[in-house]
């Protein structure tokens, strides 16, 4: 049986696609230059004092397989916000990471 992971921007047409040709029988990634546009993004929310550390940090932890502690972050950022309808970085970049992670 065939089994195909598939790379891509997390565009949801991508993921339906995936879904629909391979059914059960496939995995589905997004890209690390795509993520890290987004992190990059939500850095300043994140750490205000130190954003590019963060975002380095943040890199690291997804190399080293810790992807859900970076999105668990990203996520308690988020739900902190007064205004979470606001369009900014990091709303931007939880939206992007919750199609995938939740």
């Amino acid at each position: 049986m065939l089994y195909v992971h598939a790379i891509s921007d997390s565009a949801p047409w991508i993921a339906e696609q995936i879904k629909l040709n391979f059914c059960n029988r496939s995995g589905h990634l997004i890209d690390f230059y795509h993520l890290c546009g987004y992190l990059s993004e939500a850095a300043i929310w994140c750490n205000i004092f130190e954003p590019k550390k963060w975002l380095e940090e943040s890199k690291e932890k997804l190399k080293a397989g810790k992807s859900r502690e970076v999105f668990k972050e990203i996520e308690n950022k988020f739900r902190a916000l007064d205004h979470p309808e606001q369009e900014n970085g990091l709303v931007r970049c939880y939206r992007y990471m919750e199609k995938d992670w939740i």
